[in-house]
């Protein structure tokens, strides 16, 4: 969701969960896979579908 744009808050809210929850995930998410903004995380699944 959040390499589709939405914000922890919009991600959150649709996953039923608190903003603080979606970023508790995504600090080991973006260490795992070395990257530290949102847009490399948006290249890096990009890269990884192949689009």
């Amino acid at each position: 969701m959040i390499a589709q744009g939405h914000t922890n808050r919009s991600a959150a809210e649709l996953l039923v969960v608190s903003p603080h929850t979606i970023n508790t995930h995504l600090t080991p998410i973006f260490r795992k896979i070395s990257v530290s903004s949102r847009v490399q995380l948006v290249h890096a699944v990009m890269a990884a579908v192949g689009n």
